[in-house]
């Protein structure tokens, strides 16, 4: 089954009430128009154009005179909605096909890929800040080595230790000179 795709608003677009007045359509015969005209444009050879519309056939189709199906037609035209081309305005932005949508997707994924791997590798080259592997060297620069966590691990178990001992011998020293 062919289908074609219709935007929101479509319906509530103001210039579809000045094409009603114009013309002497209704608004809901206006739209309808609108959408003969889009299922016309695509089908056609040259997507979104409206060359060999028959306007005959829609006035039969609305019960209407085929001028006034005509005045709708110039009317569209002058408010933009028909090019100078005889072409549905914007139809590269509406009338798009599978294949178009789905390559415009694939570039869109594939830019978002390349975008997250290049924010990867940013990531890999800033040093990482972390508890695990802080070292001070002889100038008293912070370095970080996250690499090197059991070297830390050793090192805060013997300040730990060290940190027992000072407070085992205050409590010793602190017995002893008790009266």
């Amino acid at each position: 089954m062919d289908w074609f795709k219709v935007h929101h608003g479509l319906t509530y677009d103001a210039r579809l009430g000045a094409v009603a007045r114009r013309s002497g359509l209704t608004r809901a015969e206006a739209v309808c128009l609108l959408l003969c005209l889009l299922e016309h444009a695509s089908r056609s050879l040259r997507r979104g154009s409206v060359d060999g519309f028959d306007t005959e056939l829609s006035a039969a189709l609305f019960d209407r005179d085929v001028a006034k199906v005509e005045a709708a037609m110039a009317a569209l035209r002058d408010k933009g909605m028909i090019d100078a081309d005889n072409r549905i305005a914007d139809w590269e932005r509406q009338g798009l096909t599978q294949a178009e949508r789905q390559r415009a997707y694939r570039a869109r994924k594939r830019a978002a890929e390349e975008r997250q791997q290049q924010a990867d590798e940013r990531k890999q080259k800033k040093p990482r800040h972390n508890d695990d592997a802080i070292r001070v060297d002889a100038n008293d620069a912070i370095r970080v080595d996250p690499d090197n966590a059991s070297e830390t691990l050793a090192r805060r178990k013997r300040l730990s230790a060290q940190a027992i001992e000072r407070s085992t011998a205050r409590r010793n020293s602190t017995e002893g000179a008790a009266p």
